[in-house]
């Protein structure tokens, strides 16, 4: 009994066995067309590959653009509306630094006595507060400027006679400094009015008189000035013509019959001449900027009268040493 159960169970599991085999054996078998449909899937892809072929040529051509746009400029041909490569720009002006010179106070806690703090503040446009880089070094420059200026002084008129005539004189007018260079040399004109007394009492023809002359000018002074970089004073030397606009000579003496005054006009009745030069030559210096001081002297080199009476010979040369003030404008 137990023989033929066993033998019943070895039989059963000999059946599972074979019927499983037969399985994987279907399952192989239904798997095998999905993979024997790879090749037709690649298939494509092999018939694809002519087409890659043939675009290989494209591929070529690409090294061949690229070496032509690194080629030269010469060898390619211009477009006939290509427009000509515009000119280099010039190179920029050297620009002029300006700077701004200001002085404060210094915080209370360093503050010492009267200590104050300098500050530079650097800009690129002048204005009336800036200064170069050679001002902030303490040059000065001459100008150019322009302003007004007056003077007064002693005023000396030689004679061929006995005595000379002494007076004062005093002129007033328009000036302007030009700079030759920035800072050592300038040009100076002016356009001046000018009235000069002069008088001198001694005896002629036995008879004690006094002669006072008064004249009025205009003088044009041309005048180099030279100075120091860092220097505020300056040597002026130059001419000046002077034209004459009156000259009247005034005569008072005394005699028995009393006492007599007459005038004469030495310019219109053509006793003198009508215009004069001058050396000139002095000082100065610019304390402000808008205030000067001037010393100057004028030695004239002409003969201002050819002579008149005809025992009374004047060949007159006038000179003259004056202190004046100049106001700057600008």
């Amino acid at each position: 009994m137990n023989l033929k159960i066993c033998a019943s169970i070895a039989v059963l599991a000999l059946s599972a066995s074979v019927f499983a085999e037969e399985t994987v054996q279907a399952s192989t078998a239904a798997q095998t067309p999905a993979a024997e449909q790879a090749p037709s899937a690649a298939a494509p892809a092999e018939n694809a590959a002519p087409a890659v072929e043939e675009e290989a040529p494209v591929a070529e051509v690409a090294p061949q653009a690229v070496q032509q746009s690194n080629a030269p400029a010469a060898e390619a041909s211009p477009a006939p509306d290509a427009v000509e490569p515009a000119p280099a720009a010039a190179p920029a002006a050297k620009e002029t630094i300006y700077f701004y010179n200001t002085t404060t106070a210094a915080p209370t806690p360093v503050r010492q006595s009267s200590a104050t703090i300098h500050t530079t503040y650097v800009s690129q446009n002048p204005a009336p507060d800036t200064l170069d880089l050679g001002e902030l070094r303490g040059y000065i420059p001459v100008g150019p400027t322009f302003g007004v200026q007056g003077f007064l002084g002693s005023y000396f008129l030689s004679s061929d006679y006995d005595d000379d005539f002494y007076g004062f004189s005093w002129r007033a007018g328009v000036f302007g400094i030009f700079p030759l260079t920035k800072y050592t040399c300038g040009l100076k004109i002016a356009a001046l009015f000018e009235q000069s007394d002069a008088s001198a009492t001694f005896d002629y023809n036995r008879t004690r008189t006094n002669f006072k002359y008064m004249q009025r000018k205009l003088d044009i002074p041309l005048l180099f000035t030279f100075k120091g970089s860092r220097s505020r004073l300056s040597f002026d030397m130059g001419a000046q013509a002077a034209v004459a606009l009156t000259d009247e000579l005034k005569v008072v003496y005394k005699d028995s019959e009393g006492q007599h005054k007459s005038k004469i006009d030495l310019l219109d009745d053509e006793y003198r001449r009508s215009m004069e030069w001058e050396l000139v030559f002095g000082f100065s210096v610019r304390a402000h900027k808008y205030l000067g001081f001037d010393l100057r002297a004028n030695l004239g080199l002409s003969d201002l009268y050819d002579g008149f009476i005809d025992d009374f010979e004047l060949a007159g040369r006038s000179a003259s040493v004056e202190m004046g003030l100049s106001f700057f404008l600008m």
